[in-house]
């Protein structure tokens, strides 16, 4: 069973996007961090304006609007770290997609799933540009079933080519889709 399952990728820079289900969460958890960066942000900013308008008499109620824009500021800021690190490896899987070197790589292992819904994973070995053998695991996406993969079966790894440590075969690609972005259709008049 040495078959590929989608057609060639060319080189890089080549075309690849989220795939629809992923852009439209995207879309809605970006609004809601965005939301709540704006609204805490904007309340830091307009606490600490009261509190400049304070007079200097009223240590209390200074500390306490002190505090309060200290601590919108610190939500504000803990969102914008939490969005970073839920967009990280998503920006790196679709950047491996559009920009990773492609190598020949061989299916060495299917491993089942460890739990009873669990995803089965793959051990698979394939040689970078530069001679060196690399051999990493993964698991399968869902869309893809163990049975469809056999040990010894060729497939598609793309890689860094600065750190090819960093790797994914091409059937592992859970939320990127290859080739042309899906547009909608015009609507007819």
């Amino acid at each position: 069973m040495d078959k590929a399952i989608e057609p060639p990728l060319g080189p890089p820079p080549r075309k690849a996007s989220f795939r629809r289900g992923i852009r439209n969460a995207r879309r809605g958890y970006r609004t809601l961090f965005a939301l709540v960066i704006i609204v805490f942000a904007g309340w830091a900013a307009l606490d600490m304006i009261r509190w400049n308008d304070l007079p200097s008499g009223s240590a209390d109620l200074r500390s306490h609007t002190l505090t309060l824009a200290i601590g919108h500021g610190i939500v504000a800021l803990i969102t914008l770290v939490v969005l970073r690190f839920i967009e990280r490896p998503l920006r790196r899987e679709l950047r491996l997609a559009r920009r990773g070197a492609v190598a020949t790589g061989q299916v060495l292992e299917i491993r089942g799933p460890r739990r009873k819904r669990g995803l089965p994973s793959i051990r698979y070995s394939f040689r970078s540009a530069d001679g060196a053998t690399i051999e990493s695991s993964c698991v399968l996406p869902r869309r893809v079933r163990a049975n469809d993969v056999a040990v010894n079966m060729s497939l598609e790894v793309l890689y860094d080519p600065r750190f090819a440590g960093r790797n994914k075969p091409r059937l592992a690609f859970d939320h990127v889709e290859f080739g042309e972005h899906p547009r909608k259709k015009p609507a007819s008049a």
